[in-house]
């Protein structure tokens, strides 16, 4: 693990490479920042019904038919509790990463940064939460390692193509069960 020193992190000059994850603290400051710097988003540990957008909404209503609102609820993990995702999985560099429902793409993130994983990925249906997502990335761009791939896809997670999937993480706590079948049915092909 690398730990950057306060004026790296200050100055965001710091290239991270694929054989050095950071170490919690670093990757905790950086999301911080990142998401600072973007547009403001909810507390990474909280679950929320912000109001999105109506075309937005109608967007994902279209691409995500039989799903209603309470699908569409933002509910993210805490940086903690992603922490011992990756402990308890031992996710590390032969790992392909896939957020279903990625949100405003913390974990997709921290999956890359943390746990240094060859491939992270995204998968979220909102394109408001999508593109704040992106702007973060942006705002990391100076620490992710280009020979690890970081997606940040806005599609229907039904019709993403996982087959190189290694590890997968959903919070699906608000997707009702005929969604969830299809899901788990999409996993188990």
């Amino acid at each position: 693990m690398r730990a950057l020193n306060s004026t790296e992190v200050d100055k965001w000059k710091c290239r991270v490479q694929a054989e050095d994850p950071l170490e919690a603290d670093t990757v905790r400051t950086l999301l911080a920042r990142a998401y600072a710097e973007s547009a403001q988003v909810e507390s990474q540990s909280s679950f929320t019904a912000a109001k999105l957008p109506d075309e937005d909404i109608r967007r994902m209503q279209k691409l995500s038919a039989g799903q209603d609102r309470l699908a569409w609820t933002n509910g993210e993990i805490t940086f903690e509790g992603a922490m011992r995702l990756g402990e308890l999985l031992s996710v590390g560099p032969d790992d392909v990463f896939y957020d279903l429902g990625s949100g405003y793409g913390r974990l997709t993130l921290q999956a890359h940064l943390q746990w240094g994983v060859q491939r992270s990925v995204g998968v979220e249906l909102s394109m408001e939460r999508h593109n704040r997502a992106l702007e973060a990335k942006g705002n990391l761009q100076p620490y992710l390692d280009t020979k690890r791939p970081v997606d940040i896809i806005n599609a229907n997670l039904l019709e993403c193509d996982l087959s190189d999937a290694t590890c997968v993480y959903m919070s699906s706590t608000c997707w009702n069960d005929v969604f969830m079948a299809q899901v788990l049915g999409m996993l188990e092909q």
